[in-house]
Parts: C-alpha cells; sequence; structure tokens
C-alpha cells in the first residue's frame, strides 16, 4: 500500500532525527562520510521540535517527544541575555546574533508551550520575539543579525513565527511589526512571480531551499491573518510555475533557478523538493486543486529514492542528502538534519491529506 511505503520513509526520517542528537545538547547540522556528525545547530534543532512533536501524535512515539524536550532545553540554555540565539553552529566562531536563526527556534517553543503548557517555554519565547521586533526599522528592515549581510526575501519565515508568537502571546505590537516586513518583502516580487532577493544572494540564482522559504512564508502568514489576498495570492503564480516543472519532470525540480525561471539542472535540491511539495499541499488546502496534490506526490516519490535505507560507512539509515547527485551544488557530499525534517514535514501532511480525502482522489493503492 501506498502509506505503507510513505511510513517507512517516514520513521527513517525520524530516527534519523533523533539519532542526529548529540552529546552537548542539540541536533547535528549534518552528517558527512569523512567528518561524520558534525556540532549542533540551534536553527535547525529549533523547527525540528515541531516536526517530531507532529510526528509524536501521529505516531505515539514517546522517544520523539523526549527528543524535542531535550532539545528544547539545549536550546534554552543557549540563549543570550538579550534574546536572540548565535549565527550558524554551536559554538559559534564569531557570537553574532542571528534574525532567521532565532526566528526559526520560535516554532519549536511555539510547539513546547501548547504541548506542555510550561511558562519557561513562553518566558524564552516572548524574550526571543522582542528581541526580533525591537531591531526592525521604520521601513520593515533589520538592523543587524544577517547571514549575508542583506534583508532577504525569505525573512518572510521569520514574520510568520512572529505571527505565531503574537497570537500565543497575545501582543498585538508583535503582530503589527510582522506585518510590516511582510509589506517590504512582498514588494519584492517581479511581475512573473519571482521575487527578488529569494537566495542567499542579494541578485541572481536561489536554491529551491529558500525559494520555499519565500513562498512558505507569505503563505502562512496569509493564512494566520486571514487574509490571502495580501500575501499568499502573491505566491500563486510562483507555485503554479513550479507545479508545471514538476509535472513536466516527473516530480524533478532543477536545484535553484533564476528569476526568469532559468534553472540549473545539473542536479536537484533534494530540501528543496519536499518543501515545494509542502507549499503546493498547502495551496491544495486552500483550493482543493487535485493537481497539485498530484505534483507533490511525485516531487515526494521522487525524493524518497534518495534516503538511505541501510547503515553504512557513508551514512546512517534514513539519512537524506542535500543535492541529487550527492556532489550536486546544494550541502554537497553532506546530509542535513534539514533535508530529514522537511520530508519528515511532507509525508506527514500527504499521509493526513490521503487519509482524510483517499476516497475523492481516487488513488489506486499498490
Amino acid at each position: 500500500m501506498i502509506t505503507d511505503k510513505l511510513e517507512k520513509h517516514l520513521q527513517l526520517s525520524i530516527d534519523w532525527l533523533i539519532k542526529s542528537k548529540q552529546p552537548s545538547g542539540g541536533s547535528s547540522a549534518y552528517h558527512a562520510p569523512l567528518l561524520g556528525w558534525i556540532k549542533p545547530y540551534p536553527e535547525t534543532t529549533g523547527y525540528i521540535i515541531p516536526t517530531l512533536i507532529d510526528y509524536h501524535h501521529y505516531a505515539e512515539d514517546q522517544l520523539a517527544i523526549r527528543t524535542a524536550v531535550d532539545f528544547g532545553e539545549w536550546l534554552l540554555s543557549i540563549q543570550s541575555g538579550e534574546g536572540y540565539w548565535f549565527a550558524g553552529q554551536h559554538p559559534p566562531k564569531k557570537q553574532e546574533p542571528s534574525v532567521f536563526n532565532t526566528g526559526q527556534i520560535l516554532f519549536g517553543l511555539i510547539s513546547l508551550y501548547k504541548e506542555t503548557k510550561d511558562s519557561k517555554w513562553l518566558t524564552s519565547l516572548d524574550k526571543a520575539t522582542e528581541w526580533l521586533c525591537s531591531s526592525i526599522d521604520r521601513n520593515g528592515y533589520w538592523k543587524e543579525g544577517h547571514y549575508r549581510g542583506f534583508n532577504p526575501t525569505y525573512y518572510s519565515r521569520v514574520a510568520w513565527p512572529i505571527l505565531l508568537a503574537s497570537t500565543v502571546l497575545d501582543n498585538d505590537t508583535y503582530r503589527n511589526k510582522a506585518i510590516l516586513v511582510l509589506d517590504t518583502l512582498i514588494k519584492k516580487r517581479n511581475p512573473n512571480g519571482t521575487f527578488s532577493g529569494w537566495g542567499f544572494d542579494e541578485h541572481g540564482s536561489a536554491f529551491t531551499h529558500t525559494i520555499a522559504y519565500t513562498l512558505r512564508g507569505f503563505m502562512e502568514s496569509s493564512i494566520l491573518i486571514n487574509d490571502w489576498e495580501s500575501y499568499g495570492a502573491k505566491t500563486e503564480r510562483a507555485l503554479q510555475k513550479f507545479y508545471t516543472l514538476s509535472e513536466l519532470n516527473n516530480g524533478r525540480l532543477d536545484g535553484e533557478y533564476n528569476e526568469q525561471y532559468s534553472g540549473k539542472k545539473t542536479y536537484s535540491c533534494i530540501t528543496g523538493n519536499f518543501q515545494i511539495a509542502l507549499c503546493l499541499m498547502r495551496w491544495y488546502e486552500k483550493n482543493n486543486d487535485l493537481r497539485l496534490m498530484n505534483s507533490a506526490s511525485k516531487l515526494i516519490e521522487y525524493s524518497v529514492k534518495c534516503q538511505t535505507s541501510t547503515d553504512s560507512i557513508l551514512s546512517h539509515k534514513g539519512a537524506i542528502p542535500g543535492s541529487k547527485p550527492f556532489w550536486g551544488r546544494y550541502m554537497t557530499l553532506r546530509y542535513p538534519n534539514w533535508s530529514a525534517k522537511f520530508c519528515a514535514d511532507a509525508l506527514l501532511l500527504f499521509l493526513k491529506l490521503y487519509k482524510k480525502e483517499s476516497d475523492r482522489w481516487d488513488i489506486e493503492e499498490s
């Protein structure tokens, strides 16, 4: 059955994420054949937490929830007095605050508070959100804490958790700051639906990883404020393009695209494939267009084939590479923890929708 196969991949991804936990705390940023597990990464540890909690509810997996709490405890222990987390892996080479890392950790704190109702997660969340919002200027830009020295459009994925935090904390100031950021970033949309600055560089090509960050941030923010037209609708042209590209290539997207949708065909960004699939499924939940689910299923099917099924000297069972082929330009020769995270997220959402609507989809199981 299709669900049995997908659940096996899901279990492998979760097991690998649990295995990525380091003795010092946190999830290793990636596993590499020659280096093994490397230092933990606060940013991705933060947004892996809700994945583990979601899986706990899906499969009643107690180790998943214990690992999520352990990851959260570690994040509390390394939070700065001002409320932010440092850039990069921990311990960092340079102690520089990070807007994006801090924003992604909000996801974990919110999930842990909702799960446990322990006020320590709320205290940390408020401190982190206060730092993020106090750093936004009147034009909707952050003044510090950048990865590459500018405000990329994928900061829409920072506005999204701030909106979530504003709801949990009942703080309209935070909500208004997030909307200010979104209003600034949405202006970077090009007539063809792409966004300037949606990659790690202000101009040029962007990995599908950061493209999906950008689109998902706008989509989820629109859903939270119940205003699809302002932001969510502005992603539809790009989503339609990636839907079409996925269909034409049987679930494979190029690893990166420029602002004219010209792709880098030498590799595929596996992480980005899962993330684009998530965007298509979230859009499907909005408009019930079955073609979107078909495209998402092809992206997932293409990408899960990259998952390792056995332990070897190269990787641990369940690892998912950054690129296909393994030497592709995104996370070259590495198995990042966020590949496994977004694989699990995509599978959890697909399985949820499948079990809810399989009769209407009329999918033949095999």
